[in-house]
């Protein structure tokens, strides 16, 4: 049971008003992690990695970068995704709540002469930009740690440009929805507990600190109720089995089953049978050009 101080913390949170234990507890995972989501979190040799090269290969395709655009990662971590695109745009900006997530990003920038990537550290709050700053943006396993998304959603809009394009990712089914873990759950949708105290001990013994479980059906639907209109639902994330993560730990140790691996996630992310039975849901969804 969480404590009266849990609750408000947490109601403080969801409101997006001055989320103190929220922010503290991802402070608390940067300093511990904010090297590995450079490395690990994007290698081919261990599932997490596969899954995350995956899902971001699905990010980039469909954000169709451009030379003109300024693109917000919104939750960027260590900054992965922002220098996977700054190659392709005119500015790159990331943010994110977790002090060390940021310091890491502008080390690497510094260390790898990223000169159009810029990084900065938010409360969780308003997004720091004017109106219709960005023509792209990225939210990636972000929405899974709100109860209300909707007041980032709106953000989100504000801060896009009129046509400019957003991408998220979140969980499909809490990562369980793939066809694997659909057989075990008869194809019912698993049950679901979200973490409900925000500390570094509360989201190791939790596991993901997730506060909702989105569908593609669902996550397509908060997004419109938001006012962006959804052009592609899919998803990434496909391989899937008993032990999973140590067979890929052995075979991708060689180079042909990395490639063959990765190319087999693509290929189920074309396909539309597959796309409702992954770890993660990808939407693409615009801004309207003439707003009410």
């Amino acid at each position: 049971m969480s404590s009266p101080g849990d609750e408000l913390v947490f109601l403080q949170y969801v409101s997006m008003e001055s989320p103190t234990g929220y922010v503290a507890m991802w402070d608390a995972f940067a300093k511990r992690k904010a090297g590995a989501y450079l490395t690990d979190k994007y290698a081919l040799t261990n599932i997490v990695g596969l899954v995350g090269c995956a899902r971001e290969h699905e990010i980039l395709r469909l954000l169709e970068l451009k030379k003109a655009d300024v693109l917000l990662d919104l939750g960027c971590a260590s900054g992965h995704q922002v220098f996977a695109s700054a190659p392709f745009v005119k500015r790159a900006v990331g943010i994110d709540v977790a002090q060390d997530f940021i310091d890491t990003a502008k080390r690497f920038a510094v260390e790898h002469g990223v000169k159009n990537a810029e990084f900065l550290s938010t409360d969780g709050g308003a997004i720091p930009f004017p109106d219709a700053t960005f023509t792209k943006l990225i939210c990636s396993e972000v929405i899974e740690h709100l109860i209300d998304p909707l007041p980032l959603l709106a953000e989100i809009k504000r801060v896009l440009t009129p046509g400019g394009t957003a991408v998220f990712t979140v969980p499909n089914w809490n990562s369980r929805g793939t066809l694997y873990k659909r057989l075990l759950h008869g194809f019912q949708e698993p049950p679901f507990t979200p973490i409900t105290q925000f500390s570094l001990t509360s989201l190791e013994s939790h596991g993901d600190a997730h506060v909702r479980q989105y569908s593609l059906r669902t996550f397509r639907e908060l997004v419109e109720s938001a006012g962006l209109t959804a052009d592609y639902v899919g998803g990434a994330g496909y391989l899937d089995g008993p032990h999973i993560g140590r067979i890929i730990e052995i075979t991708n140790r060689l180079g042909f089953f990395r490639w063959f691996t990765f190319s087999f996630e693509k290929f189920c992310a074309r396909v539309p049978f597959f796309k409702a039975l992954s770890r993660h849901v990808v939407l693409k969804a615009h801004k309207a050009t003439l707003q009410p």
